[in-house]
């Protein structure tokens, strides 16, 4: 008899990997104030990709009012339900990292800077924490990614819509109402490898149908940003799709490859002729570009670096730190690790590296179908900052928190049979 005789699970039809049935994602099995809590985190992981769109003079996107509501009815489920677990190795490292951010506003260039990057962090660290400890089973894990690919996809859909009305952020380039489109293309990138995974694992025809529609819409909609680091790290989010798309069967393979084709004609029909031209230049900008001027600013911030090695100029005050550099400019490092160098210094830099380490000790454990979507995901990650400053950005510690959170769930050899693929 079978290893997972007994066991309920699905086969799906299209992928044909035997994985078990999530429940809906509704937080029922949770005290009360952990469902009120768990529910508004659920929300704010959805408006992720699309608080931009939503900004309050004076205060900040409506995420800081359901992450400040969301904080509240934590300590109230903390203190009432009597709950708590100890951190991770992932959220304790994120908290020495945080203090030694703090710790760098004693000599800080700009303490305006450092100031609001020290409360952002602050806030993300809370960010990570409630995700540790309100999503510890994988059912209310898959919730928080579901939540994020909804977002992402309605943000797909403002970005078609901006393009239909002619609204560009840039020339010939749309995207999301507030969002930059390098931002923007990189967060709806990060999704791809999550909604083909979700695919997999929902139940439901049009459930499953729907995540599989994000891939070629997102295409869509990184296109129409014409950025070129998110259509890279967009093509590196899409090897996860056809890496588990392996053990299709030649008719499935058959559909899945018209599928593409139609996807690639319809991007190639719906995309502007400005679009692919900027995209075009991925090539000759790599080659002997400057990156649009991300050369430049590079080779500046190491020369900061140089002269600050160990602590830094600051958290948060790379762009003050240009200054130094004998030039009279200030500009965004448009790299998240040289962000950091530069602002916390080499002891910085190696405090992230162990957060980053720390999120994944464990997810050698995952299922196979998980673990290899989790690479992708961090490939992809790493591909959109490398010319992203985005070291105090959510999708980032998203990523890092629900991949902690994801590892650190015990696993049986079941678990990994049921969701097999023999590459």
């Amino acid at each position: 008899m079978p290893e997972h005789a007994g066991k309920s699970f699905r086969t799906d039809s299209l992928s044909r990997v035997p994985v078990r049935q999530p429940p809906i994602i509704d937080g029922q099995d949770l005290p009360m104030v952990s469902r009120f809590v768990y529910a508004s985190l659920w929300v704010l992981v959805l408006i992720i990709p699309l608080e931009n769109m939503f900004v309050f003079e004076g205060v900040g996107t409506i995420t800081r009012f359901i992450g400040a509501f969301c904080m509240v009815m934590a300590l109230i489920a903390v203190i009432v339900e009597k709950r708590g677990r100890r951190l991770g190795a992932m959220q304790a490292a994120f908290g020495v990292f945080l203090l030694w951010s703090m710790a760098t506003f004693l000599w800080t260039l700009n303490y305006e800077q450092s100031r609001r990057a020290i409360l952002t962090m602050s806030q993300l660290f809370a960010f990570v924490w409630l995700i540790w400890e309100f999503a510890q089973d994988e059912r209310h894990q898959l919730g928080l990614m579901r939540a994020y690919v909804l977002g992402a996809m309605i943000s797909v859909l403002t970005t078609f819509n901006a393009f239909i009305q002619g609204q560009a952020t840039y020339y010939m380039r749309y995207s999301t109402r507030g969002f930059d489109p390098n931002d923007l293309g990189l967060t709806l990138a990060l999704a791809v490898p999550m909604a083909w995974y979700l695919a997999l694992r929902s139940e439901g025809r049009w459930v499953r149908w729907f995540y599989r529609l994000y891939l070629p819409a997102s295409f869509m909609a990184v296109g129409l940003t014409a950025s070129r680091s998110a259509f890279i790290a967009m093509m590196i989010g899409s090897i996860y799709v056809f890496w588990s798309a392996i053990r299709l069967s030649i008719m499935q393979r058959l559909v899945f490859w018209v599928a593409i084709g139609a996807g690639a004609w319809g991007g190639l029909q719906f995309i502007p002729k400005a679009s692919w031209m900027r995209l075009a230049t991925i090539g000759s900008e790599l080659s002997s570009g400057s990156l649009g001027g991300r050369v430049g600013i590079w080779r500046d911030g190491l020369r900061i670096f140089l002269d600050n090695p160990l602590c830094g100029v600051g958290v948060g005050a790379f762009r003050s730190g240009l200054l130094l550099t004998q030039r009279t400019y200030e500009a965004a490092p448009h790299n998240l690790f040289l962000s950091i160098l530069v602002g916390q210094g080499l002891i910085g830099l190696l405090l992230f590296f162990v957060v980053l380490f720390s999120a994944m000790r464990g997810s050698g454990n995952m299922p196979v179908l998980m673990h290899r979507m989790w690479l992708v995901v961090l490939l992809t990650w790493v591909t959109g900052v490398m010319t992203l400053g985005w070291e105090v950005r959510k999708p980032t510690w998203l990523i890092l928190g629900l991949l902690a959170v994801m590892a650190s769930v015990p696993r049986t050899r079941d678990d990994s049979s049921l969701e097999e693929v023999a590459l």
